[in-house]
């Protein structure tokens, strides 16, 4: 049990669903038998990296690294390598 914001006790339920066709998640039986109607939620919802983000973000990390030259090695001890 951890504390909310208000000092009221919350428990965490975690799971892994999909979205709906009409943009709904679906919870799992196990965690809505955990639930009561009109039970307060405070919802997190972590989607993971699309394709495409993933690429760009190696793209970019590339052409950072490209840009490293030998001149630059002085730095890296001040980065721990």
């Amino acid at each position: 049990m951890a504390s909310g914001k208000d000092g009221s006790n919350v428990k965490a339920l975690e799971f892994i669903t999909q979205m709906n066709p009409d943009q709904t998640p679906s919870l799992p039986p196990g965690i809505a038998g955990q639930l009561r109607p009109r039970d307060l939620l405070r919802v997190l919802v972590l989607v993971a990296d699309a394709p495409a983000e993933k690429d760009w973000a190696e793209s970019a990390t590339e052409a950072f690294l490209t840009g490293y030259a030998e001149t630059d090695a002085s730095y890296d001890p001040l980065a721990g390598k």
